[in-house]
């Protein structure tokens, strides 16, 4: 897979391949905070709040992946 995008694709925000993979990582390590916080610990307001956050960043990362895909080809590795 190229760096560079062939085409514009369905990625509208003009990315590299490289800068798309940090934000991809960057949305799984804020969902990972947000699965590991003691909903016990949260006020009702402040975990609707968590619930809203995490489905929106859910769905933001499931339209990116399938647009890189789209557009790049292929996801790319995450690491481990």
């Amino acid at each position: 897979m190229s760096d560079q995008r062939q085409g514009r694709g369905d990625m509208a925000i003009p990315l590299l391949m490289g800068e798309w993979a940090v934000l991809m990582e960057t949305i799984r390590l804020r969902l990972d905070q947000i699965e590991c916080m003691d909903p016990d610990s949260l006020d009702e307001d402040a975990l609707a709040d968590r619930y809203e956050d995490q489905e929106t960043l859910t769905r933001l990362l499931a339209h990116i992946e399938s647009n890189f895909a789209r557009t790049f080809g292929g996801l790319p590795a995450q690491p481990k």
